[in-house]
């Protein structure tokens, strides 16, 4: 009888193939609940971790460089007031000056060492009735010189606005082509 009931003891905590394959199941799902449940967690831990940090360096940064920011911009606007060009009060330029704009320009052009090759006034812009006359012009010279010549349009009382600038490298110099319109009565 003590056979039986040892027999009857051992089959009872014996598992069969299929308590063994449900017994594993259950630890596989609650290993991958487990997973599932508490990796996002860290992830989202160690990706907030980054982020701390990498403000932490940012906040660094600009403690370091703040400093010479406020002199550039105190810099800055101290040069931005002083480089504002003076304007001329505009005036129109007579009809009968219309033949002396080569000539103006000519005189420009050499102040600032360019050598004008061509200075044309469009007389056809005349006749549709605007206010303004178009002046094709050709110089050549120092790339330098170019802002020179520039700026001393903008010093011409009936200058109105520069249509088209166009630089091209030549052989041993820079071209200037420019389209300028300047305001007659």
């Amino acid at each position: 009888m003590d056979d039986v009931q040892s027999a009857k003891r051992t089959n009872r905590f014996s598992m069969s193939p299929m308590n063994i394959a449900l017994s594993v199941c259950c630890v596989l799902g609650l290993a991958i609940f487990s997973v599932r449940a508490v990796n996002p967690s860290l992830q989202e831990a160690s990706d907030v971790r980054r982020a701390l940090e990498k403000a932490q360096s940012a906040v660094k940064r600009q403690q370091i460089l703040y400093p010479l920011y406020a002199e550039l911009t105190v810099a800055n606007e101290k040069a931005a007031t002083a480089s504002v060009l003076p304007r001329p009060k505009k005036e129109p330029l007579a009809p009968e000056h219309i033949v002396e704009i080569p000539e103006r320009l000519n005189k420009k052009a050499m102040a600032a060492r360019l050598q004008l090759t061509d200075v044309s006034p469009r007389v056809v812009t005349l006749s549709d009735g605007r206010q303004y006359i178009a002046v094709n012009m050709r110089a050549k010279g120092a790339f330098a010189a170019f802002r020179s010549f520039l700026l001393s349009l903008g010093e011409l009382p009936s200058f109105e606005h520069v249509e088209r600038l166009t630089v091209r490298k030549g052989i041993m110099c820079e071209e200037l082509e420019l389209t300028a319109w300047l305001a007659i009565e």
